[in-house]
């Protein structure tokens, strides 16, 4: 896919949307002109969205110098080390970003959200890129402190909760009805 400036603010939007839907039923629902305002300012989260996104466009354009340096600046400044050739789909939501660490092969579909401490990439060093980067698919809740790791695939809709060490395949079981 094409990553160009049109489809880089379509899929902000659809960031800034999943933003929308996570706040506390209770609080009022801000004009979307001042979601994107607070989000941007008040939420480290989306801060390391849309460095990611910025360090992707970047990357995909051929700037890889630069891609380079906007994702360390996003590592420097929310904590969030997502590699700018990491392929995440759009509506990322990312409510705490310290310590999250995805590796340059990962793909996430659409929808994702992920908390602090993930970790998503390779198994060692030694097997290098050989042992591969995970494939997660769509509407996937990575919980705090969970490691995906190795050449994986992760179904729709799963849940990987808080602590856990997948290396193996989590396919979506198909019931008869």
């Amino acid at each position: 896919m094409a990553f160009t400036p049109r489809a880089f603010v379509a899929t902000l939007r659809r960031d800034l949307a999943r933003y929308r839907g996570f706040r506390p039923s209770a609080a009022p629902q801000p004009r979307r002109w001042r979601l994107a305002i607070e989000s941007l300012v008040f939420r480290a989260g989306f801060q390391a969205v849309l460095l990611y996104r910025l360090s992707h466009l970047l990357g995909e354009a051929g700037w890889i110098r630069w891609a380079w340096l906007v994702a360390r600046l996003n590592l420097l400044l929310t904590g969030a080390d997502i590699e700018f050739s990491a392929r995440i789909g759009p509506g990322l939501l990312v409510p705490h970003p310290s310590g999250i660490v995805i590796g340059r092969g990962t793909r996430i579909g659409s929808g994702a959200t992920i908390y602090q401490g993930v970790t998503c990439g390779i198994r060692s060093w030694s097997a290098g890129a050989a042992s591969g980067y995970p494939s997660i698919g769509d509407d996937v809740v990575l919980c705090a402190r969970a490691s995906v790791l190795g050449g994986i695939r992760i179904g729709d809709r799963a849940v990987i909760g808080a602590h856990a060490l997948v290396t193996r395949d989590l396919a979506q079981e198909r019931r008869a009805s």
